[in-house]
């Protein structure tokens, strides 16, 4: 079966439990196919084939067809259609409001990611937009404006651009080409994608670079660092750790209305 999250946003846990670790987050009108279910709890796929558990009364039974929701937006709010004439908008502190239409309370169409149609991909444009969540709490298994994890925060932006995007960093990491790095001169360009591994073991940490030799990631919080030891905000433990950088290539990307499509 296919379910959508009907909740602001739902916790996905790794065990049929509240105490269970949280792994991710399902966003409001986020797609997932059900494998199974522990009642009230239910096993499921999201559409990038992250599984876990969340509670059945965080979900409604989507009847077939094609994702009957058109705007899907990550940083202001998410737009999506009601069962009455009126329009239910997601603030970003989570307020639901309603409008009856468009052009009512300043609707701002552009404000909103059009999933049947989004506009390339840009890497630049995603290392801007992490700009506007400094200071957002890491949270583990977060990935949304109230908490993000590391990984959280790239897939976050990715989907606020309108594409899917592996959800754990190492999976990340398996995406891209590969930049030659000069270990001397660790630059790059803006909305590279930068992984840390610690010897022997998986790929733990991503960050995205702003240009140059700084990145913004969630560690602690959605934080800006440097990989140059000259300057001010420069963190050993992440230039010992950096393995290498990966450029996002648009045509490789897959919209969200697309991989929803497949689940």
């Amino acid at each position: 079966m296919i379910a959508h999250c009907v909740s602001a946003f739902a916790q996905l846990r790794a065990e049929a439990r509240h105490s269970a670790e949280l792994v991710s987050q399902l966003i409001r009108g986020e797609y997932v196919r059900i494998l199974s279910e522990e009642s009230p709890w239910v096993w499921v796929r999201t559409e990038h084939g992250y599984e876990g558990f969340t509670r059945m009364e965080q979900l409604s039974i989507h009847e077939g067809g094609l994702p009957d929701f058109l705007f899907l937006h990550r940083l202001k709010k998410t737009r999506f259609p009601g069962e009455n004439p009126n329009t239910q908008v997601l603030e970003l502190e989570g307020t639901l409001s309603m409008i009856t239409k468009p052009e009512d309370d300043g609707f701002d169409q552009t404000a909103y990611t059009d999933l049947s149609s989004p506009p390339p991909f840009s890497a630049r444009l995603m290392a801007q937009q992490a700009m506007n969540l400094l200071t957002v709490p890491y949270v583990w298994g977060g990935k949304t404006v109230f908490g993000l994890d590391c990984s959280g925060l790239v897939q976050f932006l990715f989907q606020e651009q309108g594409y899917s995007f592996p959800r754990d960093a190492w999976q990340q990491a398996e995406t891209g080409l590969e930049i030659p790095v000069n270990e001397t001169r660790l630059e790059f360009e803006e909305g590279d994608l930068l992984f840390f591994q610690h010897p022997g073991k998986k790929i733990h940490h991503v960050a995205i670079s702003l240009g140059g030799s700084r990145y913004i990631h969630a560690s602690e919080w959605v934080q800006i660092n440097s990989l140059n030891e000259l300057d001010t905000d420069f963190r050993k433990e992440r230039r010992d750790t950096f393995i290498n950088a990966k450029r996002i290539q648009p045509e490789t990307l897959v919209s969200l209305l697309d991989s929803f499509s497949k689940l």
